[in-house]
């Protein structure tokens, strides 16, 4: 006999002495219920039993699974795992209501559903569906009324939803993990669970919303909410966290200007433990109307993400005007009807880069006169009705170099008056109407400076009379600009090497 010959005698030997020491009829047995057919195979089991197998089960293909049909279990003492590639239906185990163990179903790479398992009621241990290629449904979860231990769904890349769960009368009994399902659109079906007696971990989700677990009464542990980019906003309005609350990772919102709010508003949420909030990396991407109205609930002075104001049919970015910090990039990009930049009149610094750029109708930009610092790059391009750029009179730095281009009406650069080292480049770039750079005379370029095609330029200011620059100059000719001042650099790096 073979493989699966050998395997059914030690199954049904395991089997007949599970009957003999541990397996039996539940008592006052029914009479043999309805016939349950799965997929054209009757059933008809003769007796239901309860099976104990003290080392736990192992499925890896059908064949395995078929033969347990014949061992009439319905309930099983052990761990049950089935697990992968050659495993492509689990409808064998229609039978069985109740797990004193561990169910895991993991690494298939055929398993599209979970059929089979629409009568189990209750599981002792965990529950663990992790690295299933084609799973796209785990809706017997409706039935399920009691689970003792971790609630774990991670790593299945075809999973589009959550069934809705029952209600439970017992908490879960361990953590809910629900991470790294890159299909998974929503998490409604959660709504039910009133405790988890572990911590609740939600990450690498594209779901939109984390409302449904919002209801929840009592955590125990701890909430981590992490690398959630479609998510635009977090009431916190669950009972009580027993642990730490961690909002950390791609966001779709500014998770230390909701725990800001979430403070200021002594909202009832009680956390035993420590808020902690790694924001460095997180992105507030403002495109629609329902962004600023979340920016403008969650107004908070300081922010350690970036925020991305990108195709907003606003006029101005009062929403805004709360900030005066913000460490990473502030970008405003592509607005259409953006006229002014009314609204970061309290702006005092940006840890990254600050682009103001392709804004058709954005004709001032003199609000900037409290910024003091850009660490990463200034960028003012491809702003056509910008015809002045004023202020910024309190700027002193610029980290990653200073950007100046293709503003088809800038007529004026009297600015930066207070702005001693460009750290990168200054470029002054197809500027076709700039007539002069009165007031921008750096200390310091450790970069290089670059002024070209701008053809009505006809001085340079101050700049070059007390400037330093450690990388090349080019100063293209220009047909206003006198020749004395371009050859001004040219003579004070030779004196000075």
């Amino acid at each position: 006999m073979g493989q699966l010959s050998t395997w059914v005698a030690l199954l049904l030997t395991t089997t007949l002495l599970a009957f003999s020491v541990g397996c039996k009829s539940a008592p006052n047995s029914p009479p043999p219920s309805t016939d349950k057919t799965t997929k054209g195979a009757t059933l008809h089991p003769p007796t239901r039993a309860k099976c104990v197998f003290p080392g736990g089960l192992v499925f890896t293909d059908d064949e395995q699974l078929d033969e347990f049909r014949h061992t009439n279990c319905t309930s099983i003492e052990g761990d049950l795992t089935i697990r992968g590639p050659k495993v492509t239906r689990i409808t064998p185990l229609l039978e069985l209501t109740d797990l004193r163990g561990t169910l895991r179903i993991v690494d298939t790479e055929k398993l599209e559903n979970t059929d089979g398992l629409q009568n189990l009621e209750r599981i002792d241990g965990s529950l663990i569906v992790e690295r299933n290629q084609r799973l796209v449904e785990l809706s017997w979860l409706d039935q399920l009324e009691e689970l003792q231990g971790n609630l774990v769904i991670q790593s299945n890349p075809a999973l589009e939803s959550l069934p809705k769960l029952k209600t439970y009368e017992a908490p879960i009994g361990g953590d809910l993990r629900i991470t790294d399902n890159p299909s998974l659109a929503s998490l409604t079906g959660l709504e039910a669970i009133w405790r988890v007696e572990g911590d609740v971990v939600l990450r690498g989700l594209p779901v939109p919303s984390v409302e449904p677990i919002i209801p929840l009464i009592q955590i125990d542990g701890s909430v981590t909410l992490s690398d959630l980019p479609n998510v635009r906003g977090i009431d916190l309005t669950f009972g009580t966290i027993g642990g730490d609350l961690v909002l950390s990772g791609e966001m779709g919102f500014l998770p230390d200007c909701v725990i800001e709010h979430w403070r200021k508003a002594n909202a009832q949420t009680i956390v035993k433990g420590t808020v902690f909030v790694d924001a460095r990396n997180s992105t507030f991407v403002i495109d629609d109307s329902a962004d600023m109205q979340h920016i403008r609930d969650f107004s908070c002075e300081r922010t350690r993400g970036s925020i991305y104001v990108v195709g907003v049919d606003t006029t101005d970015l009062s929403t805004l005007g709360s900030l005066r910090q913000i460490e990473g990039d502030l970008v405003i990009r592509s607005n259409t009807h953006l006229e002014s930049l009314a609204g970061l009149e309290n702006l005092e610094a940006v840890g990254g880069d600050l682009h103001i750029t392709h804004n058709p109708n954005l004709f001032s930009a003199r609000q900037l006169n409290k910024l003091t610092r850009v660490e990463g790059e200034l960028r003012f391009e491809k702003l056509p009705k910008l015809a002045a750029i004023t202020g910024h009179a309190q700027l002193e730095t610029v980290g990653r170099g200073l950007v100046i281009a293709e503003n088809d009406s800038l007529t004026h650069l009297q600015a930066f008056r207070s702005l001693e080292t460009v750290r990168g480049d200054l470029r002054i770039d197809s500027n076709w109407r700039l007539e002069s750079i009165a007031q921008l005379d750096p200390k310091t370029i450790t970069g290089d400076l670059r002024i070209s095609h701008n053809p009505v330029l006809g001085s340079l200011g101050s700049l070059g009379r007390q400037t330093k620059v450690l990388g090349r100059v080019s100063i293209y000719p220009h047909t206003n600009l006198p020749e004395e001042q371009t050859q001004r650099f040219a003579k004070e790096r030779s004196e000075a090497e």
